[in-house]
């Protein structure tokens, strides 16, 4: 088996690295067999989420609380044709306009 190995150090007077210490060693067990599964899952989360558009992702979480709450959403048309009617004005319009 081939290994790349790394080791990890976290400053537990750092409030983020100490939250982030205290996560690992309380993982669930049922969700992640190791700290190292959890660390794997969570770089790969962190490159996808980091090339998608945040708006996109932003937009899906707005989607999801729209639905949860029970309103429909549907996509606004952008390619919606207009029409445009010609308006003959009438002979009292016309006189009133001049």
């Amino acid at each position: 088996m081939s290994e790349y190995r790394i080791n990890v150090r976290l400053n537990l007077e750092d409030p983020e690295q100490r939250k982030a210490a205290e996560h690992l060693q309380h993982l669930d067990k049922k969700e992640f067999r190791s700290q190292n599964a959890f660390v794997v899952a969570a770089i790969l989360a962190y490159l996808k989420n980091r090339d998608e558009d945040p708006n996109a992702r932003l937009l899906e979480q707005i989607r999801e609380l729209l639905h949860e709450e029970g309103f429909a959403f549907q996509p606004m048309m952008t390619d919606v044709p207009t029409l445009q009617v010609p308006i003959e004005l009438t002979e009292e319009q016309r006189e009133r306009s001049a």
